[in-house]
């Protein structure tokens, strides 16, 4: 696995940190609205992206590496509503290294121009478990800071 996603972001996560949880499905069709401020630039020390909230699909954004419009096909980031906390699920193409699959990430709003991503340990509840299960298992558990990746933490700033 060598790219993730931004906001929720491809490159940039697995190269500052390890391996997040991978699913085959995402946790659900994005149950979270994201709102109206996700739209824009961000960036990391490493990289910037571009997100955009998908027309007619409130809880789904687009990410794609500015340098690599209409060059690359964009990242999918499905945000779910998990209790009172909002989880990310990063979709990653299928590479040399990984198969396809979503990352699973915490969302953390700092700000409106600021976000923190934190990985779901891998292995903490099957990868091929239904979505379902997933998220009655971070229902559950979510409050563990034990379920949490401390290593895998990644800050994004909002760019002008």
């Amino acid at each position: 696995m060598k790219k993730v996603f931004l906001l929720v972001v491809p490159v940039a996560l697995l190269l500052l940190t390890g391996c997040p949880l991978q699913t085959e499905k995402p946790m659900d069709n994005g149950s979270y609205n994201i709102p109206t401020w996700m739209n824009g630039k961000w960036g990391t020390v490493l990289a910037n992206y571009i997100v955009k909230v998908e027309k007619g699909k409130p809880g789904v954004a687009t990410v794609i590496d500015p340098d690599s419009v209409g060059k690359a096909v964009p990242d999918t980031i499905i945000f779910s509503k998990v209790g009172d906390k909002v989880f990310a699920s990063v979709y990653q193409k299928e590479t040399d290294d990984s198969q396809a699959g979503y990352y699973v990430y915490l969302f953390k709003k700092i700000s409106d121009t600021e976000i923190e991503l934190k990985a779901v340990k891998a292995n903490v509840v099957s990868s091929s478990a239904s979505p379902a299960v997933i998220k009655k298992w971070l229902l559950e558990n979510k409050d563990r800071p034990a379920i949490y990746d401390t290593t895998d933490i990644t800050r994004f700033e909002k760019q002008p």
